[in-house]
């Protein structure tokens, strides 16, 4: 409309719809620890270890763009992961770099990756 100032803040996906046996859930994105990519899937990994997988038809970019970046961050080409989810940064003997969630899970991090995340994790950003 004019003379309406547009919404400067973007609106970011609350829930994530998932296909199983027929029908399609929505799981809310809160409850997601992380996501990995597999080709033209991604699994939503929830309830930490042990918990639920569930399987989306997307690219990650597609849903990178779809996810609030306060709340999830790209940690490898592969992953995405919900910051309140991570415990620690692992510092391999090799140079390798690799996140701890707080369930125990461990998530590699792609070194060109791990700067941006520290300083995340850290409230600098």
């Amino acid at each position: 409309m004019l003379g309406q100032p547009a919404d400067p803040s973007p609106t970011y996906a609350a829930r994530i719809s998932v296909e199983t046996r027929g029908r399609v859930r929505f799981v809310p994105v809160d409850s997601i620890d992380y996501f990995t990519s597999d080709g033209a899937y991604i699994e939503a990994h929830a309830g930490g270890a042990g918990g639920e997988t569930h399987v989306i038809r997307e690219r990650m970019q597609d849903l990178e763009a779809r996810l609030d970046p306060a709340l999830f961050a790209r940690i490898h080409r592969s992953t995405l992961v919900r910051l309140a989810a991570i415990d620690s940064l692992l510092i391999g003997r090799q140079g390798d770099y690799a996140v701890r969630l707080v369930d125990g899970t461990r998530l590699p991090l792609a070194r060109g990756r791990r700067d941006d995340l520290e300083a995340r994790l850290s409230g600098q950003i």
